[in-house]
């Protein structure tokens, strides 16, 4: 990609910083060997400007929320991830439109999960080439009124975008906990959405407490 946009921009040799560099400077806090400081030392942060895409012209809701579960470490393919997925799309989409965010493409050791379709689930993966995904992930999650999903990048750029967002996962061990300080830090920096992380087991809880809520100010 980056000889691409070189050749076709007649960069010549340009003085390119590769994203290991600053991997390599945080690294001492990743380990705990230093504090949050180094992070912040070196660190600015903005809230997101989401792109204009007129190939989303017509193709969303006025109001929904965007969705994006896909498996990873911290959310394995499991018979249970996939019936809790399944469960909370459906859900959503009993009481507002649902925008899934699943691209179709593998680029990566994340595989997108796809719950069945209803009128009330919307799909944008014709869209999506990997030139213009993020772009268009970007835009939708943007207008969106919430962001429900996989814990990971996409629920720290919801609320970047100003968009509140809930992720889940359900295998504790499998990110560090840092990353998500250093998330939460950077969301407050720019006044972003709130972000809340769940473990799927949680959610029924949750769920309980909230018809608890609902029932006392009935």
């Amino acid at each position: 990609m980056v000889r691409t946009i070189i050749r076709e921009s007649t960069l010549g040799r340009p003085f390119l910083l590769h994203p290991g560099l600053m991997y390599k400077l945080f690294l001492p806090f990743w380990k705990e060997q230093l504090t949050v400081r180094r992070v912040d030392d070196y660190s600015r942060y903005h809230a997101i400007t989401p792109p204009t895409v007129a190939a989303l012209a017509g193709r969303l809701p006025s109001s929904y929320v965007a969705v994006r579960f896909y498996f990873s470490s911290c959310f394995p393919d499991t018979a249970e991830n996939r019936a809790f997925v399944e469960s909370t799309v459906r859900s959503l989409a009993a009481t507002t439109d649902v925008v899934l965010l699943n691209t179709g493409i593998r680029v990566d050791d994340h595989q997108d999960y796809s719950p069945g379709r209803e009128s009330r689930i919307h799909t944008i993966d014709d869209l999506m080439t990997p030139e213009r995904n993020l772009d268009i992930q970007t835009a939708v999650i943007a207008k969106a009124q919430a962001f429900v999903g996989t814990y990971g990048g996409y629920s720290y750029m919801a609320p970047l975008c100003g968009v509140p967002a809930i992720a889940f996962y359900s295998e504790r061990d499998a990110f560090y906990a840092v990353h998500r300080e250093i998330a939460e830090r950077m969301i407050r920096d720019v006044n972003g959405g709130s972000l809340v992380t769940l473990d799927v087991k949680d959610a029924a809880l949750v769920r309980v407490a909230l018809g608890a809520a609902q029932d006392l100010h009935a």
